[in-house]
């Protein structure tokens, strides 16, 4: 079985939450990254599509478990910016 947005919903991976920095030290508190990668994007869906990095405001979307994977589903114009990586 697959999971399918529906409209205009993308389903995101959210990025794991970095518990140290590159310097090296330790965060105390790790809050949930507020970026993701999305897993599939709905019909409707202009500006992204499968694989793409994305960033989203941080109460935005639904929190649902999937084989045991936690993903967010949201709305494409809730999206706020997607990364787009220079060649």
């Amino acid at each position: 079985m697959k999971l399918s947005p529906t409209e205009d919903r993308v389903i995101i991976k959210q990025a794991e939450a970095k518990e140290q920095t590159e310097s090296g030290l330790f965060l105390g508190v790790s809050k949930a990254p507020m970026e993701g990668t999305v897993i599939e994007a709905g019909p409707e869906c202009r500006a992204v599509s499968k694989g793409d990095e994305v960033y989203f405001g941080k109460f935005h979307g639904t929190d649902i478990a999937y084989n045991d994977i936690e993903y967010l589903i949201m709305r494409e114009r809730d999206l706020l910016a997607v990364k787009v990586h220079a060649n």
